[in-house]
C-alpha cells in the first residue's frame, strides 16, 4: 500500500520489515510544497539531523536479521563538495547502525554539466546498513557473469596462479591454473543507467539499482518498505519479485503517481 503522511509518523506503525529501501530526498534542491518536507528551506546541519533521526526510527520496524538500502547523492555548496553521502552514514554508525556495505551507483548517462574546473559527476552511492552481523543475505541470487568463464587462468598471471589443476590434482607452479566459473560474486560498483520517466523528476531511482537490494536481502514474501515513496519505483520492483511493499510519501500527487504507475504494471496494490 501507499501510505499518504509523514515518515516521522507513519514508520512506527509498521512491524516485521525485512528490508527498506529508499532514496531521501537532496538537500535544498527540490520544493515538495510541504512544511513537513525533508531537505528543502533547511540548513545543512537540520537536514542530516532530520534524515538522519527518520531513518534511525525504522529499528523500531525493521526484523533484527533485515537490512537498510540508502540512496544518497552529494552536492556542492560554493564550490565544497560535502560528502552528504557519508556525513549521514557516518551519523547512522554513531546510532549502531552497520555499514555493510558502500555500493558505486555508476551512471553511464549522468546528468550534464557546464563545469570546466573538475571533474563531471557520475555516481552516486548506494548504502547498505543492518541493525547486526547476523543478518539474511542471498549472494547468490545476484550473482552476475565472471568476465573470464571458461578459460584457462593458468600461473603467473597474478591473482589468478593457483596451484591446483582442473582435474583437481596437485601441479607445480609452471603447470597450475583454475578454470572460472560462469558467475562470480557481484561486485561493489553497479553500472546502471538513469530512467526517468514522464511525470517524475530526474531523480528516480531505476529499477536495475533496486532489484539486486531486495533479491539479496529478501525472500518471496518479506515485507519491503521506502519511507519516502515518490514515485513508487521500489514499490514496482517488489511486486515484480513477490514482496509485499508499503510506501510513505508525504506529497499527494506523487503518491497518487505511485498508485497509478503501479497498478499500471498490473502489481497488486491497496
Amino acid at each position: 500500500m501507499i501510505i499518504v503522511g509523514d515518515s516521522r509518523v507513519e514508520l512506527s506503525k509498521l512491524k516485521d520489515v525485512q528490508t527498506i529501501v529508499t532514496s531521501p530526498p537532496y538537500w535544498d534542491l527540490r520544493d515538495y510544497g510541504s512544511k513537513a518536507q525533508v531537505g528543502f528551506g533547511q540548513s545543512l546541519e537540520a537536514y542530516i539531523d532530520d534524515l538522519v533521526n527518520i531513518l534511525d526510527s525504522s529499528k523500531n520496524c525493521l526484523n533484527p536479521q533485515g537490512s537498510m538500502w540508502v540512496n544518497l547523492g552529494d552536492k556542492y555548496d560554493k564550490g565544497n563538495l560535502l560528502g552528504l553521502p557519508y556525513l549521514i552514514a557516518f551519523a547512522l554508525k554513531s546510532k549502531g547502525w552497520i555499514m555493510r556495505q558502500a555500493i558505486i551507483w555508476a551512471k553511464p548517462n549522468p546528468m550534464p554539466e557546464s563545469t570546466k574546473n573538475r571533474c563531471s559527476r557520475s555516481y552516486e552511492h548506494f548504502f547498505h546498513f543492518t541493525r547486526q552481523m547476523d543478518y539474511y543475505y542471498d549472494n547468490e541470487s545476484i550473482k552476475e557473469p565472471a568476465k573470464w568463464f571458461g578459460k584457462d587462468r593458468r600461473s603467473g598471471q597474478g591473482r589468478f596462479a593457483y596451484k591446483t589443476k582442473f582435474d583437481g590434482k596437485k601441479a607445480n607452479g609452471q603447470q597450475a591454473f583454475v578454470v572460472v566459473n560462469e558467475m562470480r560474486n557481484k561486485r561493489d560498483v553497479w553500472t546502471i543507467a538513469t530512467k526517468p520517466f514522464k511525470g517524475a523528476h530526474y531523480a528516480v531511482m531505476p529499477e536495475a539499482l533496486i532489484e539486486p537490494a531486495i533479491l539479496s536481502t529478501s525472500k518471496e514474501g518479506d515485507l519491503i518498505v521506502d519511507p519516502f515513496a515518490g514515485s513508487g519505483t521500489v514499490g514496482l520492483v517488489a511486486g515484480r519479485l513477490k514482496r509485499p511493499f508499503i510506501g510513505i510519501e508525504l506529497n499527494e500527487d506523487y503518491a497518487e503517481l505511485a498508485k497509478s504507475r503501479i497498478n499500471t504494471n498490473k502489481t497488486c496494490l491497496k
